[in-house]
């Protein structure tokens, strides 16, 4: 595989991950499961911040960029990531 393969490949997962986290975390919620609920909650933040990473570093920005990117402003989930999820 090449570089841009694999680097697209790893945004797919991350894509499918972010996905199912945000599923089981509301199904934890819904079912008063608290702890569960946080810890897949924490979870679905890093792997939101991962992928933020990954398009920061994909448009050629610094790791310090990407790092205050993630302390100033939340980016929607990408449209990649949604593709995964089941209505």
């Amino acid at each position: 595989m090449t570089e841009n393969e694999l680097t697209k490949a790893r945004g797919e997962a991350l894509g499918v991950i972010v996905c199912r986290l945000d599923e089981l975390r509301q199904m934890a919620a819904s079912h008063g499961l608290e702890l569960l609920g946080y810890l897949l909650d924490v979870a679905f933040t890093e792997s939101c911040d991962a992928i933020r990473r990954e398009r920061s570093c994909a448009r050629g920005e610094t790791m310090d960029a990407a790092a205050r990117a993630d302390e100033t402003w939340v980016e929607p989930l990408p449209a990649a990531a949604r593709a995964f999820c089941f209505e």
